[in-house]
């Protein structure tokens, strides 16, 4: 089967030595310390009953295998404002490495999000695909790292041919109170599932920053509907 290429460049050096995009399976802490199977008594026999646990789940074990995570490239500080705005920082010596922005409520209405801000990291990733194929992305849902925060991750349906960027999408839960939330280095912020049978291959690129931001200056000046003007005019 022929296989998909995805073209990864970062213009972070630290990114692209230390933290490579790769399809290698993630499993988080909680999955390496539970045991493969139990024992629960059987009163009427007496005996001790091997029982599996969801790590021989199907379900769970192929949705390990098949997700490809971004992790968090930096350890970052969220601040949370009751109004909805969140800042960000990163250590001094990183160079604001970490990127956000806000998506005001305007934007997506009042009933989709309620109690929530919809914050914006600008990833240091750009993906070129080799086809077409589509790539699911939701929250990493067996990483406890958000969850516990009450954080929820935006999903949506990504295409690495027509659009390069990777951006990841946090929704922080709003309090009467600012608060703040430290998120660690490595923490899985977003999976991404090939909806392909097509085995993936990365090839990591460390490129100029100058060059990383022409990667995905692919779209034309509208006001509405950049992606599918662009996808019209690359069909003909």
């Amino acid at each position: 089967m022929k296989k998909l290429t995805i073209e990864a460049y970062t213009h972070n050096k630290q990114v692209y030595e230390h933290q490579p995009m790769t399809n290698k399976q993630f499993k988080p802490s909680w999955w390496k310390n539970l045991a493969t199977m139990y024992k629960i008594y059987h009163s009427k026999s007496g005996i001790m009953v091997p029982t599996p646990t969801v790590k021989a789940c199907p379900g769970i074990t192929q949705y390990m295998q098949k997700a490809i995570i971004m992790r968090l490239w930096a350890d970052t500080i969220f601040r949370v404002q009751s109004n909805g705005k969140v800042s960000c920082v990163t250590p001094l010596h990183s160079g604001e490495a970490v990127q956000c922005g806000i998506h005001e409520r305007s934007q997506h209405g009042e009933d989709l999000y309620p109690g929530y801000t919809v914050c914006k990291l600008e990833s240091p990733w750009y993906f070129k695909a080799s086809d077409n194929s589509s790539f699911m992305n939701s929250e990493y849902h067996y990483s406890e790292e958000l969850r516990k925060e009450g954080i929820l991750v935006a999903p949506g349906v990504l295409n690495f041919h027509d659009q390069h960027a990777t951006n990841v999408f946090l929704l922080f839960p709003l309090k009467d109170e600012t608060y703040e939330v430290e998120l660690k280095y490595n923490t899985p912020l977003m999976a991404l599932f090939p909806m392909t049978d097509k085995p993936i291959e990365f090839k990591n690129h460390y490129v100029p920053k100058h060059e990383w931001n022409e990667l995905n200056n692919v779209f034309p000046s509208t006001f509405l509907g950049r992606y599918y003007a662009r996808k019209h005019t690359t069909a003909k």
